[in-house]
């Protein structure tokens, strides 16, 4: 682990429409467009190189389009891209200007920026391009009022400010007619709410198990869904406790040092992005990964059961993360059984809409022919077997051996449930 090397992140989505009213719940933003441009600077040609700038802004990406920004709407500039998406002056300047043209009002705008920031000898703080000259910092920097200017300017209803710097010499030590190092940034436009990756004298980390800045990875990990609250959502204000509260502690493990994301300007509060998962699912994933692992193909004890089997006997949130992540709703274990199966076996209610509305098959059965409502006969589930019978699951199929549901029903003497099937048919 290593320290950061001088990063700066902007992400400017702010509510400015919204902000005279400053509410104390989140405004849930509307249905406009959400445009991005994200620009990361790894190569520079004539200063210190940076490590993991493009991977903040992928990551960053990633998460965008999870929460609803559509690819054409989504501007990145990086090293190793062709000339017209390279991070030099012209084209960060004109990507920015046609994006803040692009939003109209009741739109979304953010900017993200990942690279070195200076303060020139003019007092003026400015991004540093792919081709920066340490010689010629008036000229080959984008200023980073011009960036302000043109925000406060944009018609976008929702906007916000981020920003990532860390204390590191970009220019090997060099001395370069007074320039230095960004400290802090202030005047953020009017109606925005700046969020800082440090404060002033505190040094900006990197981490090099994550292969990012920490403050990026928990600005995209927030994003994700960790940073939700009780109904899902992921709040502006949420974002930035999260932010803080994980960087914090991430830097305190990594170097024992101080690294206190702040928060500055107007506190208008508006929602960012709706997770499918709530704190306490999350929880029940996290648990599940720590306990089975995330890999799809792996295959558990001597029923040689998926991942998905046995999270439809753990938990339907965990269920939903691994169809989410490709999981086959339709594999078998060596008894036959399903994913569905399984659900009804445990009596997990649940799961089995869940893996229903994902189709699957609700007579898959297992090798001796037993359906999922005749597994859930069997040991008295008769919610479960209310909701596959509603699904049309034939009441009166039979295993291999000529039982039917009601049969193993009476063998099991579960009252309810004979009651149940002889009132839907059963024979």
């Amino acid at each position: 682990m290593k320290r950061s090397l001088l990063t700066l992140f902007f992400l400017f989505f702010v509510a400015s429409a919204f902000a005279q009213d400053a509410p104390k719940g989140a405004f849930v933003e509307g249905k406009g467009k959400k445009i991005a441009v994200l620009v990361g600077v790894n190569d520079y040609q004539n200063m210190r190189k940076l490590r993991y700038a493009k991977n903040d802004v992928n990551a960053i990406r990633e998460q965008l389009y999870k929460i609803g920004f559509e690819k054409e709407n989504v501007f990145r500039l990086v090293c190793g891209e062709a000339m017209a998406e390279l991070p030099t002056k012209e084209n960060i300047i004109s990507t920015i200007k046609h994006a803040v043209e692009l939003a109209k009002d009741g739109d979304m705008l953010l900017i993200a920026m990942a690279g070195h920031g200076v303060e020139a000898n003019d007092g003026e703080s400015r991004f540093c391009s792919v081709e920066t000259q340490p010689d010629s910092l008036m000229t080959t920097t984008v200023p980073i009022n011009e960036i302000f200017d043109a925000v406060g300017r944009c018609k976008a209803s929702f906007k916000l400010m981020m920003i990532d710097a860390c204390r590191d010499d970009p220019f090997r030590g060099r001395a370069t007619f007074g320039a230095k190092t960004i400290d802090t940034i202030d005047n953020p436009p009017e109606g925005a709410l700046l969020l800082q990756s440090c404060a002033k004298g505190e040094m900006s980390l990197e981490d090099d198990d994550f292969k990012q800045g920490i403050f990026s990875y928990f600005i995209a990990e927030g994003l994700s869904g960790k940073a939700a609250n009780k109904e899902g959502q992921v709040t502006l204000l949420g974002l930035a406790d999260y932010v803080i509260d994980k960087t914090r502690r991430r830097a305190f493990e990594l170097e024992t040092r101080r690294q206190v994301p702040y928060i500055k300007g107007e506190l208008t509060n508006f929602v960012l992005a709706e997770s499918q998962f709530t704190p306490a699912e999350r929880e029940q994933i996290e648990k599940f990964v720590a306990k089975w692992g995330s890999n799809l193909n792996r295959r558990i004890g001597e029923y040689d059961r998926t991942l998905l089997h046995e999270a439809a006997a753990w938990d339907v949130a965990v269920s939903k993360y691994l169809v989410a992540q490709g999981a086959d709703v339709h594999a078998r274990c060596n008894d036959g059984a399903t994913p569905l199966y399984r659900a009804a076996a445990w009596g997990k209610l649940d799961v089995a809409k869940f893996l229903v509305s994902q189709k699957a098959n609700i007579e898959a059965g297992n090798k001796n022919g037993a359906t999922p409502l005749y597994i859930a006969a069997q040991l008295g589930h008769v919610d479960v077997a209310k909701f596959l019978v509603s699904k049309k699951a034939n009441v009166n199929a039979k295993t291999n051996s000529g039982h039917t549901p009601l049969d193993i029903a009476k063998d099991q003497n579960q009252t309810e449930m004979i009651r149940y099937l002889r009132s839907v048919g059963g024979r």
